[in-house]
């Protein structure tokens, strides 16, 4: 995965719980108009196709942003309307994650598939996302320029 002209400083966050755990690391290309996300993902250092910690982040980023952008950012007045594909697009994200009894699925057993990993990393992702954005307001704001 390359990222040619970073938009922000790569936002990077993790959690261990002990049964779970993730490391997470996202930015955009803004000179990636043209394509959704671009994500590479691991499972208990297995390379993975997808899966629920997939699932959980972009849902999780998603919504953050979504919800961010359209309340606040544009305000509820706005005639614009972010969806799902405005905040994937030009995303570039490595999800490292591990459960202490992982389920694969799939034809090559490349999809982590335990739905507790899901919710905790769509947690994770969001909680992330509201303490990156106190802190990093300039960064915030170039995020939601790139989406609008």
């Amino acid at each position: 995965m390359r990222t040619q002209t970073p938009l922000v400083t790569p936002v990077h966050f993790m959690n261990d719980t002990g049964d779970l755990r993730a490391e997470i690391a996202f930015t955009y290309d803004s000179s990636d108009l043209t394509s959704a996300e671009d994500v590479v993902s691991y499972a208990n250092f297995t390379p993975t196709t997808g899966g629920t910690h997939v699932n959980g982040f972009i849902d999780g980023l998603c919504n953050f942003f979504r919800n961010y952008m359209n309340k606040i950012y544009l305000g509820e007045k706005s005639k614009i309307t972010v969806v799902n594909n405005d905040v994937k697009t030009g995303l570039k994200v490595i999800i490292a994650a591990a459960h202490l009894n992982p389920v694969f699925a799939g034809q090559f057993k490349g999809i982590l598939s335990n739905e507790d990993m899901y919710k905790f990393i769509k947690d994770l992702t969001m909680k992330s996302l509201e303490d990156w954005s106190k802190t990093s307001p300039n960064e915030l704001q170039k995020v939601c320029k790139f989406i609008k």
